[in-house]
């Protein structure tokens, strides 16, 4: 009999329907239960959900879960062709689903990109092209990722000791961007001679003017480490003192070894000395003469000095061309100043104010000033607070 009671307010909180003894129980809070006749839970059927706020039935499940995928253990060769992947998804029969990802075995290319040991690539889509090996294959995506354990791959990079460290002669120029490594990014003797390839280092490599003297230690650069022209240039220069040696001893009348170098008669010149060292010593002399009497005076004044000469006087009729003053050691402390004249005149050439103690530079003064009477030149220190300081003064004339 069917009775319709639309009107009804309220029914029992457990309410059973047909014969079978199927229930619907509403005495758990929050939500329904619905058991058979022994209170153990059933199936409910209907539609597919289409909307937001309805039920998803098992179909619908099973057909996103088709198109999902995850990591594989197969390990992908990227040195061959991407076909090695068909049969290697997650799906039914190998079956590649979306999101099935593969770890890099073996570097190479990927679809047009450089792909290393440790890298993964992941399908975008169910079903992924496994033909096209192009960039224009939209259906991967590789993921550079590098972890400890996937470093010992022959990259510049490696794992030990639980650190990542790089590699001998791992990094080359071309992992190098232009201007990217400067002095201020290398601590200070960080590379020597043991770090250079033997013929990494050219012409090209060096700035203009880059290597100075005060750059190379004393025996630094031997033959060896030279060109071949030039060895054989420096060999060709042996040969040829090997071979005028003689020929000079000879003309000379005795050896350059010989303990009584000074029996050697002299060369018929200018000379009054009748020996070859006896004449060496008077041009030594003269050499000498010209370079204190005709040329330059010279002093290293001290920052407590006072007054101090600038060598021997310079005789009337020279003519005072250039004053040069080299902090060797620069001054510290204040008011450390210096002036450069005579007795009776201690700024005459240059005044205080145009000369700093502390500052490592040359400063040059120039002139073009004929002596009228002989004058000893005189460089005058105040010391102030300074307690160090070595000035080299030169004083050139003609």
């Amino acid at each position: 009999m069917s009775t319709k009671q639309f009107a009804l307010a309220g029914i029992n909180e457990t309410v059973e329907f047909g014969k079978d003894g199927h229930k619907v129980d509403a005495s758990n809070s929050g939500y329904f239960k619905l058991t058979d006749s022994s209170d153990t839970l059933i199936r409910v059927k209907g539609l597919a959900a289409n909307a937001s706020d309805e039920f998803v039935t098992k179909t619908q499940l099973d057909a996103v879960n088709a198109l999902a995928g995850g990591y594989t253990s197969y390990s992908y060769d990227a040195s061959g062709n991407i076909s090695q992947l068909s049969g290697q998804g997650t799906g039914d029969s190998g079956a590649i689903l979306y999101g099935d990802t593969y770890k890099v075995g073996t570097s190479g290319t990927f679809l047009g990109q450089s792909a290393q040991a440790g890298d993964l690539v992941s399908a975008l889509v169910a079903g992924a092209d496994v033909a096209d090996n192009t960039a224009s294959n939209t259906d991967w995506l590789l993921i550079e990722i590098r972890t400890a354990s996937d470093l010992a791959d022959g990259s510049s990079t490696d794992h030990s000791s639980g650190k990542i460290i790089v590699k001998d002669a791992g990094i080359t120029t071309d992992k190098i961007a232009d201007a990217n490594v400067t002095l201020s990014k290398m601590a200070a003797n960080s590379v020597d001679s043991d770090q250079y390839v033997d013929g990494s280092i050219d012409n090209a490599h060096y700035a203009d003017a880059s290597i100075t003297n005060a750059k190379v230690a004393n025996g630094e650069i031997a033959k060896a480490k030279l060109a071949a022209a030039v060895q054989t240039t420096l060999t060709n220069a042996d040969t040829e003192h090997d071979t005028l040696t003689p020929n000079i001893e000879s003309a000379i009348g005795g050896s350059f070894d010989s303990d009584n170098d000074s029996s050697i008669a002299g060369q018929t010149n200018y000379m009054t000395n009748t020996t070859v060292v006896g004449q060496l010593q008077q041009a030594d002399s003269r050499l000498k003469t010209v370079y204190d009497d005709e040329l330059l005076r010279k002093v290293s004044a001290s920052h407590d000095g006072g007054a101090q000469n600038v060598g021997s006087s310079i005789k009337s009729g020279r003519t005072i061309l250039k004053v040069k003053v080299k902090p060797v050691t620069v001054a510290n402390g204040s008011s450390a100043t210096m002036t450069i004249g005579v007795s009776g005149d201690a700024a005459k050439y240059v005044a205080a104010t145009d000369i700093d103690l502390y500052e490592s530079t040359v400063q040059t003064f120039e002139f073009a000033d004929e002596l009228s009477s002989d004058e000893q030149i005189i460089a005058t220190v105040t010391q102030g607070t300074a307690t160090q300081g070595t000035f080299f003064v030169t004083v050139e004339h003609a």
